[in-house]
């Protein structure tokens, strides 16, 4: 059988360097010499008010905190059993996904 070019899939975000993942790319990495301790200490407080929003499914009523900057909303199995019981059709759905371990 001949040989073929694959084509790698995985590049490095930072520095576009094929074959690794940021986090360990050779280019843009920098190398660990060895552990350091430091203390801080953080206090922090919300300044921005969150988005609650009273919603009703199936005549039952709730209280949602809402993402304001994102496109859709996922919900979690409870709300998805929720739903299931009150005959909501589901699909099923293979996805693929990639993430950076950075």
């Amino acid at each position: 059988m001949p040989s073929r070019n694959v084509e790698n899939s995985i590049y490095c975000y930072g520095c576009g360097y094929p074959g690794f993942i940021k986090s360990k790319c050779p280019k843009c990495s920098p190398k660990k010499d060895g552990a350091h301790v430091n203390a801080i200490q953080v206090f922090t407080c919300f300044t921005l008010p969150v988005a609650l929003l009273d919603i009703e499914v199936y005549e039952a009523t709730g209280t949602v905190c809402a993402d304001t900057g994102a496109s859709q909303s996922v919900g979690g199995e409870l709300m998805f059993n929720f739903l299931l019981k009150r005959g909501q059709k589901f699909i099923e759905i293979d996805l693929a996904v990639c993430l950076d371990d950075d």
